[in-house]
């Protein structure tokens, strides 16, 4: 059974992620990271222990054959590097967690044509229980030992150090072509490097950041590459970490992006770091969006806070001539109604009427605008007895039309009592200012959906336009 050589390993157990290798001509895996546990709660090696009957018992029996299909794409396709692609897998607890995930040949001299080299990632909304499997994947992984064959003498032949080295160079030859297939299939960048900053390994991704051929990366020092802000930080953390053994993490700005980097250490057969494992996720589109957000947050207080100013204005600048034309119209109706002709009366009277609906206007603005500026503190309150008090308000305008208020069953809630009741006064107003011949009727209601209240204010009334909605509830 092959198994990834260090490198790979370390570079696997910091991807934020599922990595598995396997094969499809056994129907096992040969490999997994330590996230396996985080996704499906089993350990790696009790995973790779199981038989080709007991690895299929894993997948869902729905996805069996999608699974098929997607990997023989591979073969039938060699012009797709990759196939991307949703299963399920059984978790320890029975129920089933959708991945996705991110497959592509395993190029080596002896696995080309069967072993699959995989990235996947939780995507489970939910957990869903379903029948357990516990006995299923119980047995433990039996260990082995292997090692080279010498003869009696216990000095090796000739042929039996050329055989040696052929073997060796396979493996070196299959080592590196595994990490090269594991970073590449990587959509971030991922590099390794030596405690002095020289570039072991790269995948594509990186190179492309830097606009450097992958293939001239290796031997190259990193901190050469890097503008001389960006060369610093990072020089900081990987010392960092050489020289603490522990993981570290940080942000810098190359250009106009913006790179999250995490750097994990790589240690020898003795303990020591003798190496780094780096990878770098570009986060400058989801920086852009909380910036564009917050951006937005600082407009919409300041265009409250403008309407607050203009509230103010309008009820100290505006009214006091507003009253003093309103106070000089309604002398003039009084004092010479009458002793002009008709058509004068008339238009004094159209005088003191806008006067009096432009009074109106006013005070419905300072009453909307007020309605942040005032707010009270949230206190548990009944909309049965709200509802009853913008009733009570309404009492005159009600028994004068003959209007009828019916009520459903309404909630407790922690609300704001006096804005709530001036909400429903002018709700109950509208609904009997604008009714037809009728005597009006209004029925109110609410009803929950998940986590919110919607209410329903219903009324026999003339009923609005759909061409003037947007008006109408622009406020």
């Amino acid at each position: 059974m092959y198994s990834p050589d260090p490198d790979m390993q370390n570079l696997a157990q910091i991807y934020q992620g599922m990595v598995y290798l396997f094969d499809l001509k056994s129907y096992r895996f040969f490999y997994l990271n330590p996230q396996v546990m985080e996704i499906l709660d089993y350990a790696p090696e009790v995973i790779t222990s199981l038989n080709a009957d007991e690895t299929r018992l894993l997948f869902h029996p729905d996805d069996l054959q999608f699974i098929s299909l997607n990997r023989s794409r591979l073969e039938t396709h060699p012009e797709e590097n990759f196939q991307v692609f949703q299963y399920r897998m059984r978790h320890r607890d029975g129920s089933w967690r959708w991945l996705a995930c991110r497959e592509t040949r395993f190029t080596q001299p002896e696995q080309a044509d069967y072993l699959i080299l995989g990235l996947a990632q939780d995507i489970t909304p939910a957990p869903s229980p379903l029948s357990d499997i516990k006995n299923i994947l119980s047995s433990q992984p039996n260990t082995s030992s292997s090692g080279l064959w010498v003869n009696a003498s216990n000095q090796p032949t000739t042929a039996e150090l050329e055989q040696r080295i052929k073997e060796r160079t396979k493996a070196l030859q299959q080592a590196e072509g595994a990490l090269r297939a594991f970073m590449d299939a990587i959509p971030e960048s991922a590099f390794l490097i030596d405690p002095e900053g020289s570039i072991l390994s790269a995948n594509s991704t990186f190179a492309q950041r830097l606009e450097v051929p992958v293939d001239d990366l290796p031997g190259r020092n990193i901190y050469e590459l890097l503008d001389k802000k960006t060369s610093s930080a990072m020089h900081n953390h990987t010392l960092q970490v050489l020289r603490s053994g522990v993981p570290a993490r940080f942000t810098d700005e190359r250009g106009a992006r913006i790179i999250d980097n995490l750097v994990y250490p790589v240690f020898d057969g003795d303990g020591r770091v003798s190496g780094l494992a780096m990878m770098g996720f570009d986060i400058t589109e989801r920086k852009l969006a909380e910036e564009a957000l917050a951006q937005q947050a600082r407009e919409l207080a300041r265009s409250n806070a403008e309407l607050e100013q203009f509230a103010y204005v309008a009820s100290h600048d505006l009214q006091e001539p507003l009253r003093m034309v309103a106070s000089f119209t309604q002398l003039l109706s009084e004092r010479y109604k009458g002793q002009l002709d008709e058509r004068a009366d008339q238009y004094i009277g159209f005088a003191v009427e806008g006067a009096s609906y432009m009074q109106n206007l006013i005070d419905d603005m300072l009453s909307y605008s007020r309605v942040t500026t005032r707010a009270k503190p949230f206190r548990v309150t009944s909309f049965e007895n709200i509802v009853q008090k913008a009733m009570s308000n309404l009492r005159v305008t009600i028994h004068e039309n003959n209007a009828e208020v019916n009520l459903g069953p309404l909630p407790t809630l922690p609300v704001d009592e006096n804005q709530m009741v001036q909400l429903f006064q002018n709700l109950i107003g509208n609904a009997i200012k604008f009714h037809t011949d009728l005597p009006p009727r209004i029925f109110i209601s609410a009803s929950q959906e998940n986590d919110e209240w919607i209410f329903a204010v219903k009324d026999n009334g003339i009923g609005i336009d759909p061409r003037y909605f947007e008006r109408i509830f622009v406020i």
